[in-house]
């Protein structure tokens, strides 16, 4: 087993070595637990977070897929107006307004 070397910043932050989060397959935003030693020279371990907590991007990424072609601005404008045409027409006439004064 290799021994890879890296330095803790004032923040107690520590860059994980390349080969180790290709090993993990660790890409940005994945989660990682440290194991706590059993005294300040003990030996801890890291390993890779369950996927449970992955971002809500990951999570949603694919659920919106449709057939359906995408429509531009002029093409969406002109699907509502034809849409609240239509429920127009479907909405029962009346002779005359509402009465409104109670």
């Amino acid at each position: 087993m290799d021994e890879l070397l890296a330095v803790v910043t004032r923040k107690g932050q520590v860059t994980i070595p390349a080969e180790v989060r290709k090993a993990l397959a660790l890409k940005r935003g994945d989660v990682v637990v440290f194991t706590r030693p059993d005294s300040p020279t003990g030996a801890t371990t890291l390993r890779r977070a369950p996927t449970a907590r992955t971002s809500v991007a990951e999570r949603l990424f694919g659920s919106l897929h449709s057939d359906v072609a995408a429509m531009n601005p002029d093409q969406e404008n002109a699907a509502f107006e034809r849409a609240v045409a239509a429920e127009g027409d479907s909405l029962p006439h009346q002779s005359k307004p509402p009465d409104t004064d109670g």
